[in-house]
């Protein structure tokens, strides 16, 4: 068996605080994660930390955007549809539609999960003025509009491993064009994945509790919103054999969560 990916690229393991800064406005600090600082291909996923109050102008992707609310009290507005967001709830927006992010506490941080299907994202400000804006119930999961809202109270889970509970936040089948495939991924005590490979890069952030990772070369205990890179086409898997439960947010650079299973390690 092949002991690295199908470019010779190997993992990155990226821990929060080491990742590439990028100052989105005033109190808005974007760290980068996976992308094109560390040769990602076709993916980006960061850690968006907003001040309190601090909100990001209205704006526009050349290609969809994936956002989780991992801590704080948000507000989503996409076009002129207002959504409030809880903790681990996403939204998926596709490219091209207007979207406006809010930190809607008066006192605390915001901190965000987002994820690209492209090495290095384009923003660009819109001036579109809406009069008036529909709040969207919080009871509402699935299709809205043109983008996708995926509460995490609500959402559907499946087994992908061992001792495991995961949602889909986004792929092609849920929202046509949005190139990437993603969602959150709960870890039980000895909860693992059969050991896999995919024909695209993999981006995992642990957002709670801990994760051992292990490739065919390396083992990484991970937590604290620590950040794999897993190039495509190299073998790994991950496990948790700690007594609290693991969250995780994968992210693939490809439509649909097509993996590989190959023999264990």
């Amino acid at each position: 068996m092949s002991s690295g990916s199908a470019d010779g690229r190997l993992e990155i393991i990226t821990p929060i605080g080491t990742g590439s800064i990028t100052e989105l406005a005033p109190g808005i600090i974007c760290e980068a994660q996976v992308g094109a600082h560390n040769k990602a291909v076709h993916l980006f996923t960061a850690i968006v930390t907003f001040e309190a109050k601090r909100s990001l102008p209205a704006h526009t992707h050349p290609h969809s955007e994936s956002i989780t609310l991992l801590n704080g009290d948000a507000i989503i507005e996409v076009e002129n549809r207002r959504y409030h967001l809880k903790q681990y709830d996403n939204i998926t927006i596709p490219e091209n539609v207007m979207h406006k992010v809010i930190n809607h506490s008066e006192t605390e941080k915001a901190l965000f999960h987002i994820a690209m299907p492209v090495s290095s994202p384009q923003r660009k400000i819109s001036e579109e003025i809406f009069n008036e804006y529909r709040s969207i119930p919080d009871d509402v999961n699935g299709k809205s509009g043109k983008e996708y809202i995926t509460r995490f109270n609500k959402a559907d889970r499946y087994n992908a491993g061992s001792d495991t509970a995961f949602i889909d936040y986004f792929n092609e089948a849920m929202l046509a064009g949005v190139g990437m495939s993603g969602g959150l991924g709960i870890f039980y005590t000895n909860g693992r994945l059969p050991a896999h490979l995919h024909a695209f890069d993999e981006s995992i952030c642990i957002i709670s509790g801990q994760a051992i990772c292990i490739t065919q070369q390396n083992r990484y205990t991970l937590s604290d919103l620590s950040t794999a890179l897993q190039p495509h086409g190299l073998p790994h898997y991950f496990i948790n054999p700690f007594p609290n439960e693991m969250y995780m947010i994968w992210v693939y650079a490809g439509a649909m969560p097509v993996r590989t299973e190959v023999a264990d390690f």
